[in-house]
């Protein structure tokens, strides 16, 4: 019963959600949801418990499906080695500490892997400024289709990066990199898979004024090369407003326009 009401009594509510209109030739819906999620998070300190229970409302269907987090996270049980253990973001390339979340411009994950959240195990260690990442998940339950990650990389207060190694149906080989300097915040990686296909994301960012968070990104998604702007601003607490360009092959702009809210 103790326990019971500590968990009750720790839990917080949360609602997030998009919704994204398109324009090439014809505007259309692209993707709008709504998250209801209750939230537990209690940190001891040998020992991270980490629960998002979400409730998801799609208008249609969209590859932004959020899961959401559940996992405990038991720091250092050998040395300077930790262990995750549920369901969490795969620490491959970019995943491995760039937030993904509401981006109009996604990074090469969307385009050749199609998820990000696997249920499975992760062990983590670092030694100074090294870093290394290794994790097996399954990515469907039903079919127990597994994945393999490893990642070795160097994470300092204004420079991370790392060469990533990851096994599915494919096998896909990746290099990132994060870079803060001023004001300014450079995210990149190149991905190349067994199979000869490749692909580059790069995203730079920086707000010059008005809190007004400024990014042009280029990709290259393995058939298309395709140039970003977009801009975002918070007008109040709850609401996140985005605005984005994409240039497409053929020549054309594509706006975006989102509207995001929090509480």
């Amino acid at each position: 019963m103790i326990l019971y009401l500590f968990f009750i009594t720790n839990f917080s509510f949360k609602v997030d959600g998009y919704f994204t209109i398109r324009y090439h030739k014809e505007i259309y819906l692209h993707g709008s949801e709504i998250n209801f999620q209750f939230l537990f998070g209690e940190d001891y300190d040998r020992l991270l418990i980490f629960l998002q229970l979400p409730f998801t409302s799609h208008f249609n269907h969209h590859f932004w499906h959020h899961y959401g987090d559940e996992y405990i996270y038991l720091k250092k049980p050998m040395g300077n080695l930790n262990l995750k253990i549920g369901r969490f973001d795969i620490p491959f390339s970019l995943l491995k500490y760039y937030e993904t979340h509401f981006l109009l411009f996604q990074p090469l994950y969307k385009d050749f892997l199609g998820y990000k959240k696997n249920f499975g195990a992760a062990l983590d260690g670092y030694l100074k400024d090294f870093v290394f990442d290794i994790n097996y998940s399954f990515q469907d339950l039903k079919t127990m289709r597994s994945i393999f990650t490893l990642r070795l990389g160097i994470d300092q207060d204004k420079f991370k990066g790392g060469l990533s190694f990851l096994k599915d149906k494919e096998k896909f080989l990746a290099l990132d990199i994060n870079l803060l300097y001023l004001i300014f915040d450079l995210n990149g990686e190149f991905l190349y898979s067994f199979n000869k296909k490749k692909g580059i994301f790069f995203a730079f960012s920086f707000i010059p004024f008005w809190e007004l968070e400024t990014k042009f990104g280029y990709k290259y998604d393995g058939k298309n090369n395709i140039l970003n702007w977009e801009i975002s601003k918070d007008l109040i607490k709850i609401i996140n407003l985005r605005m984005a360009f994409d240039y497409l092959p053929d020549k054309k702009f594509q706006p975006i326009f989102q509207i995001n809210f929090k509480i």
